[in-house]
């Protein structure tokens, strides 16, 4: 689980100046970087799947850190 929390930071903070989070690609990403089969990316402590998070301006960037990522398990 932590593995996929850290991809996930990893991917957030590599994005470019201007780039937006496209929950797809972060997706793609977890599932070929990580030993899973299916990524699903949703809004913190909802069931709501996140959209498309831009950053303020084109001169912006995203950026996170591993205590705002949450990640879980299902059977």
């Amino acid at each position: 689980i932590e593995a996929v929390r850290f991809a996930t930071v990893d991917f957030i903070n590599n994005l470019d100046i201007g780039q937006e989070l496209l929950p797809s690609q972060l997706s793609t990403h977890l599932m070929t970087t990580q030993n899973i089969l299916s990524a699903g990316v949703f809004v913190r402590n909802t069931t709501t799947p996140m959209d498309k998070v831009f950053p303020a301006s084109g001169k912006h960037v995203l950026r996170t850190s591993s205590d705002k990522i949450d990640v879980f398990t299902t059977n």
